[in-house]
C-alpha cells in the first residue's frame, strides 16, 4: 500500500464507527481509554460542535514539545538557530499533512457534506490539523510517554532525513 501524494484527491469510502474504531486502536497500539477524544480529533467543525479545534491547539504544543526534545538530544553542539530551522521544518503543516496521508486519515475525517464537496478530506490545512488533534487526543488519553512514541515513531524518518540544517 503505497502512500498517496498531495496532488492526488482521496476517493475512497467513508469506514464505520467499528473500523475507525480499530484504525485507531492499531494506529496508537493499544485500545484508546476514550474514543470520544480521537473522534473529536477526527471532526471537522462543519459536522459537530464538538470538533477538533482545541486538540489541535493542545496536540501542536506537544509535538512542538516533543520534536524540540528530540532536536534537542540528537544535536548538542548545534546552536539555537540551526535547531529552530531544523525543527520548523519538521513541525511544518505540509509535514504534518504528509504524515496524516500517510496514516490513511481520510476515509476516517467526519465531515459535513459542503466540506466534503468541497475537498477537506485533500485540504493539507485540515489534514495537518486532525494529524495536530490526534496527538491531542493521545496526550490527554495515554499521557506524555505515549505522545512521544507515536511522534517519534511517525517523524523519525522526517528527524532522519534532515542531515543539515536547512539555510536561511
Amino acid at each position: 500500500m503505497g502512500q498517496r501524494g498531495a496532488d492526488q484527491p482521496y476517493r475512497g469510502r467513508l469506514l464505520s464507527d467499528q473500523a475507525r474504531r480499530d484504525w485507531i486502536t492499531g494506529l496508537i497500539g493499544a485500545p484508546p481509554r476514550d474514543i470520544a477524544l480521537f473522534v473529536q480529533a477526527l471532526t471537522h467543525g462543519s459536522a459537530s460542535p464538538h470538533h477538533y479545534e482545541r486538540l489541535e491547539f493542545l496536540g501542536d504544543r506537544i509535538l512542538g514539545l516533543i520534536i524540540g526534545e528530540w532536536l534537542y538530544e540528537l544535536y548538542p553542539q548545534e546552536p539555537e538557530g540551526k535547531l529552530s530551522a531544523r525543527f520548523n521544518q519538521i513541525v511544518s503543516g505540509e509535514v504534518c499533512a504528509d504524515i496524516a496521508r500517510g496514516i490513511g486519515i481520510q476515509p476516517h475525517m467526519i465531515l459535513g457534506k459542503q466540506a466534503r464537496d468541497d475537498g477537506a478530506t485533500d485540504s493539507a490545512n485540515v489534514l495537518g490539523d486532525m494529524m495536530e488533534a490526534l496527538i491531542g487526543a493521545l496526550y490527554l488519553d495515554a499521557g506524555v510517554d505515549a505522545a512521544r512514541d507515536f511522534i517519534r515513531r511517525l517523524w523519525k524518518g522526517r528527524v532522519d532525513g534532515i542531515d543539515q540544517a536547512p539555510k536561511h
